[in-house]
């Protein structure tokens, strides 16, 4: 449970405790010693009780936000250091390919750039379409689980997708307080506004705004996997920035032009 269902527990225990007294109130009031106020102070007792309950027994996080946007951190950060060493620049690329009717996303992360064409190899590749590392989205095992709960359907019209993408980062796993999409010229930008994971982001970005552009991190891989798969095009994660204010993160991805 995160802080927002948290808050929702509260709200609702509350409601129901001030309802309670409410009626406890109105009987006082009405003065009466009948059936009817006897069933009405019998409702508000189970009313307080249930609130009671509810504000009582919530369970805490199991893992607060704070710390479990650090999990990923230094494996964003080790594998952007490796890439670096190797000679390796280029902003990771989100490609879809089809594989026996299903739509596979691959992470390539260029040297410099992107071709359209043929990459032979396991990790380190090398072809027509450019020489690279070419790896599983950091995204893969939780847009899988989304798949599989969910029978995930990405669509391939802007409007669904934004609202897609708003559904699983707000709604589904619950990690914004708010989530804005848009789209300018070829660009989308997604505002997370109140993200639980920024301790991450800030930590990442302390070591060099470019990791995250270089090897995103699971929530960004998620939505480049989207994108990918839903306007069938590689796209690329262009900006990341994480600001204090709302605690908010700015991501801009723009499909890659290939030549």
């Amino acid at each position: 449970m995160n802080v927002k269902n948290k808050d929702r527990n509260i709200t609702a225990s509350l409601v129901l405790i001030l309802s309670a007294g409410l009626l406890f109130i109105i009987t006082w009031i009405s003065g009466r010693n009948d059936l009817t106020n006897a069933t009405v102070i019998i409702s508000a007792l189970i009313l307080f009780l249930t609130g009671l309950i509810i504000f009582t027994f919530q369970k805490n996080s199991l893992v607060e936000g704070e710390w479990a946007s650090l999990f990923h951190v230094q494996e964003t950060i080790n594998l952007s250091r490796i890439t670096s060493d190797l000679g390796i620049m280029g902003h990771a690329i989100f490609i879809p390919e089809t594989e026996e009717k299903t739509k596979i996303i691959f992470q390539f992360i260029p040297v410099s750039t992107y071709k359209k064409g043929e990459l032979t190899g396991d990790s380190f590749v090398t072809g027509t379409g450019g020489t690279g590392l070419l790896i599983d989205p950091s995204g893969k095992p939780l847009k899988e689980y989304l798949d599989k709960k969910l029978k995930l359907h990405i669509p391939d019209n802007d409007d669904e997708i934004f609202s897609l993408i708003r559904e699983i980062i707000e709604e589904t796993l619950e990690l914004t307080e708010k989530t804005l999409v848009q789209k300018t010229g070829e660009s989308f930008i997604i505002s997370l506004q109140g993200f639980q994971m920024i301790n991450g982001c800030f930590a990442i970005h302390e070591e060099s705004p470019a990791c995250c552009l270089i090897n995103p991190c699971p929530i960004s891989s998620l939505i480049g996997m989207i994108l990918a798969e839903g306007k069938n095009q590689p796209f690329t994660l262009e900006r990341c920035s994480p600001k204090k204010k709302n605690n908010s993160v700015e991501l801009v991805y723009s499909p890659v032009k290939i030549d």
